[in-house]
Parts: structure tokens; sequence; C-alpha cells
């Protein structure tokens, strides 16, 4: 994917035929493969279409998850760095682990929880 993505996941995506409901606490009990979720991306040259990667194995856990960007919505202009607001698509990615991810342990295994630079 050409380096470093930083992504901040914004919401679910309420207008989206592959989300399994529209209530966001509900939707990260469910399986995150296809769901759409409003995002911030900072990195520069997203466009519709964008992929970025990544694996995450420990013990018996591989899971690869992919996310596709589906729609740019506007840039999104910081000092820390620009970037666009987009919808995005979590995609499983298929590895020996073929268990169900919920969009919550995606989260949990992919994510960080950001300190505001104010601190």
């Amino acid at each position: 994917d050409g380096g470093k993505t930083e992504v901040m996941f914004l919401d679910l995506e309420e207008k989206s035929p592959h989300n399994p409901t529209t209530d966001t606490s509900l939707a990260l009990q469910k399986n995150c493969n296809l769901q759409e979720w409003r995002a911030m991306i900072r990195k520069v040259g997203i466009v519709a279409g964008s992929k970025t990667y990544k694996t995450f194995s420990e013990g018996v856990t591989n899971v690869k998850l992919s996310l596709r960007v589906t729609k740019v919505h506007s840039d999104w202009l910081e000092e820390e760095g620009n970037g666009v607001e987009a919808t995005v698509q979590i995609i499983r990615e298929e590895t020996d682990d073929d268990r169900e991810v919920t969009m919550a342990e995606a989260f949990e295994l992919f994510g960080t929880v950001p300190l505001p630079p104010y601190l």
C-alpha cells in the first residue's frame, strides 16, 4: 500500500446496503466483512478504489483485513497532515484462520486509540 496509513473511524455508514444494521453499537458485534464506515484517512493520494492491508498474527490467530475506499467525501486538512474523509469497506481476506471476526474484534486487533495532541 505504499507505507503507513492512518485511519480514524468516525461512524457506521448509515446508507450502506452492506451493513448488517444501521445501529453502530449493534454493528460492532457483527461480522466485520464488507461493513462500510465513514473514516478520516491521513495519507496523500487516496481516491475511490484505494486499498490498504494489515495482517495480525499472534498465536493461532492469523487475520488479514483490507480497507477499500468506496467514496471520497471531502478533503481533510490539518497541521499534522492532510488526508480525506471517505467511506471505507472492511474486507476480510482469506488466511488459514477463517473464523468470523466482529467489528469490535477488528478494532481491538488492529487499532489504537489516538491521544489528542494537547495531552
